[in-house]
């Protein structure tokens, strides 16, 4: 601000008006013709994930306008898409006495947001197989296709992953899968069974009744 003005700014008149009335009274009453070219250029992000590095941070302090540098996105976090003013990535303010020179700036640094370069993100894998983790520990592996051997199934391919002096082969099935037909499972047909009763009754040999002629039976 003191570069625009020509020495003062807005923190500069408020402490001056309760500290020093005399540097207060002697400004101006409202800012003159500006001494200089201004642009806060706001980083707008088009991609998300994980910040590995930050080139358009570097390629900012390197700008022959550059005053300061806000980063509200660091390297290690994460980083989301520009969706309003509280989700932009940095804030950058350009100063210098050539507007030309700020405009060039600017330039340079929005080329940089729109190519996807502004920032580098980390590439993150949502698992980690045995192949990876090997490759992690000792190297990149290198996977080959081998002739089939005889012993091997006459539907599969043998392959061969070799990394860092270790090898291992694996067989990989290309039989098509199929659907298997399960045959329905045959049940004995339910045989009604004759209701007892006792000789003599006409009713069922069932409840109170059923018990009474069993009595009667053994009775006899």
């Amino acid at each position: 601000a003191r570069a625009l003005t020509g020495g003062y700014s807005q923190v500069d008149a408020l402490l001056d008006a309760f500290v020093e009335p005399q540097r207060f009274a002697a400004l101006p009453p409202c800012p003159g013709t500006w001494q200089a070219a201004a642009q806060e250029f706001l980083v707008v992000s088009t991609q998300e994930g994980k910040v590995a590095s930050a080139p358009g941070y570097e390629l900012a302090r390197s700008l022959r306008s550059f005053v300061s540098l806000e980063a509200f996105v660091s390297v290690g976090d994460q980083l989301a898409r520009t969706v309003d003013v509280f989700t932009q990535a940095a804030s950058i303010v350009l100063v210098h006495a050539d507007a030309a020179v700020v405009t060039e700036d600017a330039a340079a640094l929005r080329r940089l947001e729109q190519s996807g370069d502004f920032f580098t993100l980390a590439v993150e894998y949502p698992y980690q197989t045995r192949e990876s983790l090997l490759a992690s520990a000792v190297g990149t592996p290198t996977a080959t296709r081998v002739p089939l051997p005889a012993s091997a199934s006459a539907t599969g391919s043998v392959h061969s992953l070799s990394s860092g002096g270790h090898s291992a082969s694996f067989v990989i099935d290309t039989t098509p899968s199929s659907p298997t037909l399960r045959r329905p499972e045959r049940r004995p047909p339910r045989v009604a069974r004759p209701a007892l009763r006792p000789s003599g009754l006409s009713v069922p040999f069932v409840g109170t009744a059923g018990r009474l002629a069993r009595m009667a039976r053994v009775g006899a």
